[in-house]
């Protein structure tokens, strides 16, 4: 169970993250600060950012929930996302960089003509909206079950801080909240919750040698759904608006290629160990009624007082990283794509922030 001070933390956090939001107003200056930082990104910065908005609620909550189901196969689902981040920066990252564009519509149009822009604007607004409503309704699933709230209250708050960050500062914003959140992720999950679940179960032997044959094998999740997986994050994350988006905010090709390929890898290294989380809370609680909840209920019985509050903020600080992204991105393309391609080609730059933040909402 949480304790008070664990609340506390949780709090601290979101507190933290509507703080920035304001901060980061004094950056956003022009149109492409607000959506793309200006382009200043270098190469710690862009990493961060990059391997934050890759990483949602998917392969945190849902992969300590592979890992208590299927065990190391459950790797398919972040692994799958650390290819589709591997094979964009050596593809295209670094061209992206170069064209001075502000969504994957706009480069469509150079190359194929005005009505696949309309067409693919259509396409990638409802994807993008798509994954902004699952990231939100992942933020209210964890709020909901630490604070024991209403599940749309909590989804209404969890958003709701999300879209406020987002809305005053754009892509400014959303960069200095991911980077606080990417280091908040990668201590509470890539490192914290490996070293104490490892100590609590004893030794990685034990947990091998204590979890079903099943649990070792990398296609015990099944072919179809591994499938699945590598079908729909690898495409998804090469023409995803959001990725793009981001790709825009480095400083240079270099940068977008090596932090890109990097956050790849680390998107793999995140992966293992929530999966890794899963297997040992199926050796603690081989009948947990609902394996959705595998994750929650091993921070609760590995980690410390304080310490889960922490993850618990690193497991929300995953999830609404992914959630600024998608929002930004869904603005961007009625933005980009809409407004200022058919309705008003030349808005002045104060006008501008303006209509990305109403359209935000």
């Amino acid at each position: 169970m949480l304790t008070t001070f664990d609340y506390g933390i949780i709090i601290l956090y979101f507190i933290v993250m509507i703080s920035i939001g304001i901060i980061s107003t004094k950056f956003t200056k022009t149109k492409e600060d607000y959506l793309v930082a200006g382009r200043r990104l270098g190469f710690p910065m862009f990493f961060g950012c990059m391997a934050a908005l890759a990483i949602g609620g998917a392969a945190t909550v849902g992969g300590a929930k592979l890992g208590y189901t299927f065990g190391v196969s459950g790797i398919w689902l972040a692994g799958s996302l650390g290819l589709g981040l591997i094979a964009l920066g050596f593809l295209v990252s670094s061209k992206l960089s170069k064209m001075k564009a502000l969504s994957i519509n706009e480069v469509i149009e150079n190359n194929y003509g005005k009505s696949a822009r309309i067409f693919s604007s259509l396409l990638t607004f409802v994807y993008t909206m798509m994954m902004s409503v699952v990231q939100v309704v992942s933020v209210g699933a964890i709020i909901s079950g630490i604070m024991g709230w209403n599940t749309q209250i909590s989804m209404l708050v969890g958003g709701g801080i999300v879209i406020f960050y987002t809305f005053i500062g754009g892509m400014w914003s959303v960069s200095m909240t991911d980077i606080i959140q990417f280091v908040i992720k990668t201590l509470g999950i890539v490192i914290l919750i490996p070293i104490f679940a490892i100590v609590k179960m004893g030794s990685i032997h034990h947990i091998l040698t204590s979890v079903p044959q099943s649990h070792l094998s990398i296609t015990g999740i099944g072919y179809d759904s591994i499938v699945m997986y590598l079908l729909m994050y690898i495409p998804g994350l090469i023409i995803g608006q959001d990725i793009w988006q981001r790709i825009f905010t480095a400083r240079n090709g270099k940068i977008a290629k090596r932090g890109t390929i990097l956050a790849g890898f680390y998107s793999m290294i995140y992966g293992a160990a929530a999966i890794l989380l899963g297997m040992c809370v199926y050796i603690a609680l081989p009948s947990l009624k609902d394996p959705q909840n595998a994750f929650v209920s091993g921070v609760s019985l590995f980690l410390p007082i304080g310490l889960k509050g922490f993850v618990i903020a690193a497991a929300m600080a995953a999830t609404m990283s992914v959630a600024s992204g998608s929002i930004l991105a869904s603005s961007t393309i009625l933005y980009n794509d809409v407004y200022t391609r058919f309705i008003n080609k030349n808005p002045d730059e104060k006008k501008s922030i303006v209509i990305n933040r109403l359209l935000l909402v």
